[in-house]
C-alpha cells in the first residue's frame, strides 16, 4: 500500500513540473521602454544664451529586465551640445539622483523607471531656425543573447525668438 500512494505521488510531481514546465516554455519574455522626452509648458526663449531644461523619463514596462539602458539623441535639432545629462532612478514616484549612473550602464528592472535632465543653451544660430526640435527614444538590451530593445520616439520642441 505504502509503495502504491509513494508512486502516486511520484507521478503527481512529474505532471506538477511537467505543467509547470510547459507554461514556462510558452511564456515570451517581453522587455518593453516606454520614453517621455519634455520641456516645462510654454518654453520659449526670448534671448541667446538661455537655458532649456529637457526632463526625459524611461520606464521599463515590460516583463523583464533591460540592461544596458541608453537614450539615443541622435534626433537633436539645436545648433549647439548638448549638456550632460543628470540621471536617478524614479522611486516611489519621486526623482532619486544618483551621480553614480551612467548611461549606457544603467540597468531597469520591471516597473522600473529612470529620469534623467539634460540643458541646452540657445544659440544666434537657433534664433535665425525659430524652433528648435528635439526627438529622442530609449534603447536597451534584454535576455541572454542582448536582443536590442528600442522605445518609441518622443519630441519637444521650443520656439526661440532673440530678434
Amino acid at each position: 500500500m505504502r509503495r502504491g500512494v509513494g508512486l502516486g505521488l511520484i507521478v503527481a510531481l512529474v505532471v506538477s513540473v511537467s505543467v509547470l514546465g510547459g507554461a514556462r516554455a510558452g511564456a515570451i519574455a517581453v522587455a518593453e521602454l516606454s520614453f517621455t522626452k519634455s520641456l516645462p509648458p510654454d518654453q520659449a526663449v526670448s534671448q541667446v544664451g538661455e537655458l532649456v531644461t529637457y526632463t526625459l523619463v524611461v520606464e521599463n514596462t515590460g516583463w523583464v529586465t533591460v540592461t544596458g539602458v541608453d537614450i539615443d539623441e541622435s534626433g537633436f535639432g539645436g545648433s549647439g551640445p548638448l549638456g550632460r545629462f543628470e540621471c536617478g532612478y524614479v522611486v516611489d514616484r519621486a526623482y532619486v539622483v544618483d551621480h553614480g549612473l551612467v548611461l549606457g550602464r544603467v540597468t531597469l528592472r520591471a516597473g522600473e523607471g529612470l529620469i534623467c535632465q539634460v540643458q541646452y543653451v540657445a544659440t544666434l544660430a537657433d534664433a535665425h531656425i525659430g524652433l528648435v526640435k528635439n526627438t529622442a527614444f530609449a534603447t536597451g538590451a534584454q535576455g541572454v543573447f542582448n536582443e536590442k530593445v528600442q522605445s518609441e520616439p518622443d519630441s519637444a520642441v521650443f520656439e526661440v525668438s532673440c530678434y
